[in-house]
């Protein structure tokens, strides 16, 4: 599986059928999952390339969110990471591109 990042529009549905079709990547909360070993994997990777499509990340695994209770929580958002260095990504990547120092 591969997760995508996008943090711009948290809710976007990608691709060219109604959302929770199987011709769409349905992002939740920013977050969503393609199956890299599906055979509309590289088409629907090609969706993420598009003019017009806001900033899409591929996450390292160590970047996905966890819904371990010994979690790291972001401070902006609530989403859990496993520790420190990956939430410090996290707000690096999400909330510093958003609120610049």
């Amino acid at each position: 599986m591969v997760t995508l990042y996008c943090p711009e529009t948290p809710g976007l549905h990608l691709g060219p059928g109604a959302p929770g079709s199987p011709n769409v990547i349905d992002f939740h909360e920013g977050y969503a999952e393609l199956d890299d070993e599906a055979p509309d994997f590289q088409i629907k990777m090609g969706w993420t390339k598009t003019f017009g499509c806001p900033a899409i990340r591929i996450l390292e695994p160590d970047e996905v969110p966890t819904t371990d209770p010994n979690a790291v929580k972001c401070p902006a958002c609530g989403l859990a990471f496993a520790t420190d260095r990956k939430l410090n990504g996290h707000i690096m990547g999400a909330h510093r591109r958003n609120n610049p120092a």
